[in-house]
């Protein structure tokens, strides 16, 4: 029978959307530009690590990576201590750009954790650049056989996403794995309940894996999948781990173990780490489009707000009676809306004017009812996705989320429904029927209006 890759592929794709992936990045992820065009991060390091300690290029062989400068090292009666910082100081020399891969992941805004095996900072760039503007937004943790860092807890509370290094991150002090031996030590370590991170393996226990070019092979392979699920290979997952590693792939050996012992491990055949996530990238892009004419969001500056404060009022086009009398009873108080739906011109910046109206905004006002909760791609989606996202930005997050974010039922739909996002039901709803506004309802959004207002201008 013929390897269904397209059932695969839609059955990750529906657990990104529902938000149960955890992407596992790997150093086959890292290619970075270079004048060595195409070579790996791990092996230009190597490069000059060998440098550096005086091993020459005639001891390697190509593509060589930092083990095999360590063991030339070691063989010439080196210490392994010394290499650490040498390593340290070569990865704050390089200034590169982000690899693409790492880029196109942390585009994907269901990725809220994100577990590397790698030492560098790539991911956490990456994140802070697509998703904070280049500013420092992302948590950081990482895993040494001296100190344990663990999730504070659950990442759904967490308004930041967060990159956790599991084998440890660069550092002047021998806390990262630069050798076999060292990656051998760091996932002996992790099975021990004493040295485990118990809120990160809580945390995975509930989602899927997508490995990415992790490059463990055979045995490695099967005490890294073991350590994940504490529990015997064969007594099955929760949720499927999905492998997109060439080597993985054509190491018969693992995957006739996998196929007997581990069925919920599933591999994507001959998938080279880079060219799978340009696929998913733009498998992503296709169910989340730029709308072509959208008529139930703003997406075009409404001049009327010039630069006042205004309230931005989000809803699906099957809601717009029932938004339109709460716009109305807005504007009658005195409230200024962003609520015209004159639709965007088809463009590549229909993203941009929309990011920045929802940053200008004192309130994000969320239409919710049963028709919102479709799976198809719609704008008012891209409207809550940006709303979280840019707020996540803002520092007061904990002390101003209430003021941000005001979800406004016009039925009967709950706020724990998976197709609504957890943020919003972490905050206080209001429910009108229909849509007709009561005066509660309206003194309420005019002191969230002042109230936001006062926040931005760093008043309380």
């Amino acid at each position: 029978m013929p390897f269904d890759t397209e059932s695969l592929w839609a059955q990750l794709l529906g657990y990104i959307e529902e938000g149960l992936v955890v992407p596992v990045v790997g150093s086959g992820l890292l290619q970075v530009p270079t004048p060595q065009s195409g070579i790996s991060y791990y092996s230009y390091l190597a490069e000059r690590l060998a440098e550096s300690v005086g091993v020459s290029s005639a001891e390697l062989t190509a593509g060589s990576e930092l083990n095999d400068v360590a063991c030339r090292y070691l063989a010439k009666g080196g210490q392994i201590d010394e290499l650490y910082p040498k390593v340290f100081m070569l990865s704050r020399q390089e200034t590169m750009g982000i690899p693409e891969p790492i880029l196109q992941l942390a585009s994907i805004p269901t990725f809220r954790l994100f577990v590397t095996t790698t030492f560098a900072p790539f991911m956490e760039r990456a994140l802070n650049e697509v998703r904070f503007g280049g500013t420092a937004g992302t948590e950081v943790l990482s895993y040494s056989l001296t100190k344990i860092q663990d999730l504070k807890g659950p990442v759904a509370e967490n308004p930041r996403p967060t990159v956790y290094h599991l084998l440890g991150r660069v550092s002047a002090i021998p806390d990262f794995a630069v050798t076999h031996e060292d990656i051998l030590e760091f996932v002996h370590s992790l099975q021990s309940p004493e040295r485990d991170p118990p809120n990160l393996f809580r945390e995975v226990e509930d989602r899927s894996l997508l490995i990415l070019g992790c490059r463990f092979n055979d045995w490695l392979a099967r005490f890294f999948l073991r350590g994940w699920r504490r529990m015997r290979l064969s007594a099955g997952y929760k949720q499927p781990i999905f492998v997109a590693d060439r080597e993985v792939a054509r190491d018969t050996n693992l995957i006739g173990f996998l196929n007997s012992f581990s069925r919920g491990t599933k591999i994507f055949p001959l998938a080279g780490p880079v060219e799978f996530v340009a696929e998913l990238h733009r498998r992503w892009n296709e169910l989340h489009p730029a709308p072509i004419a959208p008529t139930e969001v703003i997406a075009k500056t409404d001049s009327s707000n010039g630069n006042r404060a205004f309230v931005f009022v989000s809803y699906a086009s099957e809601d717009r009676p029932a938004a339109q009398k709460i716009n109305e009873a807005l504007c009658e108080a005195g409230v200024d809306t962003f609520f015209d739906k004159e639709g965007l011109e088809a463009g590549e910046n229909w993203e941009t004017k929309l990011r920045e109206k929802i940053r200008a905004c004192s309130l994000f006002l969320a239409v919710v009812s049963r028709n919102v909760l479709t799976s198809e791609p719609r704008f008012f989606r891209s409207e809550w996705r940006l709303a979280l996202q840019l707020f996540e930005q803002t520092p007061a997050y904990y002390s101003a989320r209430d003021v941000f974010l005001l979800p406004v039922a016009i039925d009967a739909t709950p706020p724990d429904n998976a197709r609504i996002p957890q943020d919003f039901g972490r905050v206080q709803w209001f429910r009108l029927a229909d849509g007709y506004p009561t005066s509660e309802f309206v003194e309420r959004v005019k002191q969230l209006h002042r109230r936001s207002q006062q926040e931005k201008a760093g008043i309380v």
